[in-house]
């Protein structure tokens, strides 16, 4: 079955795609969508700016405006308060001026003013036609009267101008300048209302387009998988608003994971007992390694998460980053192949290597190239496990006989010598320790054997403290839980389960995890070839607050929630490979969380995601 869609979705660059190779239109086009949206973002954002600095600009213009008012108001005052003193100073009868002068000192001959003439008259004048004349002495007064500096520069501007008539009065200048600050108001007022007009229709148009997407994208996975396949895909914004009833009502149907894990996937497996909820991640995007060419047997993010390192079964080992796009950074060859890979704790650009022929390399990622290379015991040259302290001054190893024999030793090294410091006991001897961690302190240490035997180790007394049987197989991964109050393991016999640390082999969970998911991993092809690998990196990680893990399938990962009542809840999907997926981390260093997937088919996906 082919699958055509449009070039618009697909930028141009596929024409006809296979279903079974297919990548899930909605997650190619997710970066498109997001871009249209930023950019009607960034154009709203930009009228509105527009908006703000028209109206800030017309607040200044009337502040001005209210200013220059003010000034012409208190120079009509000024020309007032400088004409009084004027005609004080050179009144012969006042008797300040005369109290200020000297009776030995001539006095100058002044020429007599108006009002000297005026005031004697208007003493004597006690008739009602006195009014009159005052009035026409007034005027006459008026323009012979000292004026101040700024009335003439006013007067002679206003000369200049032989537009205004002479008797129009300022009350007329006022009612005009407020009639244009009306008018510009009003163009501004219509200016705003057109700017957010377009706003409005720029969110309406993203809306729009938004809602399209997302239903040709429901069209195009309806078609895709068939009608026996009934899917739910929600937003963020969609999601919140659905009841749970209605969306356990929906995944009751049951579903498919997509093979990109892209968007939400809402299943109810019997087996599981998971309860569906509103899908919490937001998978923002998927970037493929491909520098690989054959099984890949672990891959770790570094301790300040900025690059991974990752090894395959041929020995080559790569250190890469994985932002904006994977680069790589080193390549280290190793003669046989990597059994162990551990990143040193201080400093974090340290990595450890150990081989199948009693080796163990520090290497130097920056510098690129090896620090320190020592040799192990030659009687047990597998190097099957290491694990760094907190520290980052020593280190766990743990070795093991040739192939087919399952008895080793567990040591602790110096990081600074890179020679033995401890032995650390088994027992029985005739196991081989196959996964170590770490406590967040470094006090305790936890291993899981091949006899299936958990053991719990006091570091500070280099001395086994407990140990109980966990698996009825070997026990391939061992985690402490996030409180460190728990333990994590999961073992040959296809069982996760939780263990209490203050409980001596009291099991707090049997967790339901799905089929596949602790390994042996097998590949099967044409003509009866079939290819096995057992477990060698992490099989499960946690995220920063141990919320939820991440773990193997046969195509993918799959991030379950953990539940206090023995339950997982199914979240997400990250699909994506074509062969088993044989090792998972999760970066916890960063605010959005980055998960790492590598598969038997060499390639390694590097998802990154955002709570919601």
């Amino acid at each position: 079955m082919c699958v055509c869609t449009s070039s618009a979705h697909l930028d141009g660059r596929f024409t006809v795609v296979l279903n079974i190779c297919s990548p899930v239109p909605t997650l190619l086009s997710f970066k498109m969508e997001q871009a249209k949206m930023t950019q009607f973002k960034e154009e709203n954002d930009m009228l509105r700016q527009q908006v703000a600095a028209l109206q800030q600009r017309e607040l200044k213009k009337a502040l001005k405006e209210k200013e220059k008012v003010k000034l012409a108001g208190s120079g009509e005052l000024m020309d007032e308060f400088y004409a009084g003193p004027m005609e004080i100073r050179d009144d012969p009868d006042n008797p300040k001026v005369a109290r200020g002068k000297s009776s030995n000192s001539p006095s100058p001959v002044r020429k007599p003013t108006l009002l000297s003439t005026i005031k004697p008259q208007l003493a004597s004048a006690k008739k009602p036609a006195g009014k009159t004349t005052t009035a026409v002495q007034k005027k006459e007064d008026n323009s012979q009267r000292p004026v101040s500096p700024g009335v003439q520069r006013k007067a002679q501007v206003d000369v200049g101008k032989s537009a205004k008539p002479p008797g129009e009065s300022a009350k007329t200048t006022l009612v005009q300048k407020q009639a244009m600050k009306q008018q510009k108001a009003v163009s501004l007022e219509q200016q705003r209302r057109e700017l957010l007009s377009k706003a409005q229709a720029a969110q309406a148009r993203s809306n729009a387009l938004a809602q399209e997407s997302l239903q040709e994208s429901t069209l195009v996975r309806k078609e895709t998988d068939g009608p026996k396949d009934v899917q739910k895909f929600t937003t963020p914004s969609s999601a919140a608003k659905e009841s749970k009833a209605s969306v356990k009502q929906e995944a009751g149907s049951g579903s498919l994971s997509p093979r990109d894990g892209s968007m939400p996937v809402f299943t109810e497996n019997n087996s599981t007992k998971a309860t569906e909820e509103q899908h919490p991640f937001l998978v923002l995007s998927q970037e493929d390694y491909i520098e690989h060419h054959s099984s890949i047997t672990h891959c770790r993010f570094s301790v300040s998460g900025t690059c991974i390192a990752s090894a395959d079964i041929d020995g080559v080992v790569k250190v890469w980053n994985f932002s904006p796009a994977p680069v790589t950074i080193a390549t280290i060859m190793s003669k046989s192949p990597i059994q162990s890979l551990e990143w040193v704790t201080k400093p974090s650009r340290l990595l450890l290597l150990g081989s199948r022929q009693s080796t163990v390399r520090l290497y130097d990622t920056e510098a690129k190239k090896n620090l320190v290379e020592s040799q192990t015991d030659p009687l047990y040259p597998r190097v099957v496990t290491m694990a760094c302290s907190p520290s980052g001054s020593s280190f766990v190893c743990g070795m093991a006989r040739q192939t087919g024999s399952v008895e080793g030793r567990l040591q602790m090294w110096d990081m600074k010598t890179m020679k033995v410091q401890r032995e650390l006991p088994l027992d029985p001897p005739s196991v081989c320790a196959n996964c170590t961690a770490f406590t967040f302190n470094g006090h305790l240490l936890v291993s899981g054997a091949s006899d299936g035997v958990i053991r719990l180790y006091d570091m500070q007394r280099y001395d086994c403290l407990m140990s109980w049987q966990a698996h009825s197989g070997e026990v391939y991964s061992v985690q402490f839980s996030c409180d460190e109050t728990s333990i994590f393991s999961m073992g040959a016999d296809g069982k996760f389960l939780e263990w209490s640390v203050h409980r001596v082999g009291s099991k707090l969970a049997d967790l339901p995890v799905h089929d596949g998911a602790t390994g042996p991993f097998v590949v099967s092809g044409y003509g009866g070839y079939k290819q096995v690998q057992a477990p060698g990196g992490k099989l499960f990680a946690f995220d920063a607050e141990g919320n939820y893990v991440l773990t193997c399938t046969g195509n993918g990962g799959i991030i379950y929630k953990l539940h206090g009542d023995s339950t997982l809840n199914k979240t997400l999907s990250l699909g994506g490979h074509r062969s088993p997926v044989v090792s998972v981390d999760w970066c916890t260093a960063m605010n959005c969380g980055t998960c790492v997937t590598g598969s038997m088919d060499g390639k390694i996906k590097v998802s990154t995601l955002l709570m919601q």
